[in-house]
């Protein structure tokens, strides 16, 4: 997995974990979006090393075994941030801490929901044509486990 990248505040020269949890939300906030103005998820926010969900699952992994901020107290791990996620609890922790982020982005956006919905503009009308295409199309192709 590839480099994070932090956005800081200006003057600030250091993270505190307050400022990384605050970037997984906002890592987040496509995601959670998406789910508030959508009513479901796609695979959009994941799927390659580049996207949301990979960063959030880098930065959260990062905070316990990198940075000192963690379960695992003062320490720095040089391992790959994916077989740090073979430990169960690692997994867990990891798991916990980006669920808790998507809810924050969730409540962020839900108290600037008139916002939210005029930056969507269009995308409930752009979106119901396509899951009434998806309802057609999965009873035609066998075998097939598609929900629109």
């Amino acid at each position: 997995m590839g480099p994070i990248k932090i956005l800081r505040k200006r003057g600030h020269s250091e993270t505190r974990l307050e400022d990384l949890e605050a970037e997984l939300a906002y890592t987040l906030g496509g995601r959670a979006a998406e789910r508030l103005v959508l009513s479901s998820l796609s695979a959009g926010a994941g799927g390659t090393a580049d996207s949301d969900l990979a960063i959030a699952t880098r930065l959260a992994v990062h905070i316990d075994s990198r940075y000192g901020l963690g379960a695992w107290g003062p320490i720095y791990l040089d391992a790959p941030d994916g077989a740090l996620l073979h430990d169960p609890a690692t997994r867990q922790r990891v798991r916990n801490r980006i669920e808790k982020a998507e809810r924050q982005a969730t409540a962020i956006l839900r108290e600037n929901s008139d916002l939210l919905e005029r930056m969507a503009g269009g995308t409930r009308r752009r979106a119901a044509p396509e899951r009434q295409f998806h309802r057609r199309l999965a009873p035609a192709s066998p075998g097939c486990q598609c929900r629109p």
